[in-house]
């Protein structure tokens, strides 16, 4: 038997996929039939270490107070352009906020986003500025003027 290339062999895996496919394809959807609740699992347990993943990279605590209670931490986008990411990831059947971490993973933790505690998320979307930033430079003007 001749040695194949790399590109032979690759085509030879391409045709048996697609003979495969459907059947491979079938039996998986049977058998999260038969068992949705091992799949459930999977999902959520994905899904779980995904945000621990985010939240590792954006350094465990919110980027405002240092909150590092996780219950209470957020993804946040900068820019607040949170709405029109979340409509173009759902152009791909992503419905969920979950579908925001994944991008954040395969997008290598751009600088975009970042973690900010409950409290902060919600005063910088709704007043566009959270009372922690004022109180800090209330604190370096303070500062300056002793100097």
């Amino acid at each position: 038997m001749a040695m194949q290339t790399k590109e032979q062999k690759a085509e030879a895996n391409r045709k048996w996929y697609a003979k495969v496919k459907d059947i491979q394809c079938a039996k998986r959807r049977a058998d999260r039939k038969k068992r949705p609740e091992v799949y459930l699992q999977r999902s959520r347990m994905a899904d779980v270490n995904a945000k621990k993943r985010v939240f590792m990279a954006y350094g465990n605590k919110c980027a405002c107070c240092e909150e590092t209670q996780r219950e209470f931490l957020s993804l946040d986008h900068v820019n607040n352009d949170g709405a029109k990411q979340r409509r173009e990831l759902n152009k791909t059947n992503h419905k969920s906020t979950r579908s925001t971490y994944y991008w954040a993973i395969r997008n290598n933790f751009p600088l975009s986003l970042q973690l900010l505690c409950y409290n902060c998320n919600m005063s910088k979307g709704f007043r566009g500025y959270c009372p922690h930033q004022i109180r800090r430079l209330k604190q370096d003007v303070h500062e300056q003027a002793v100097a």
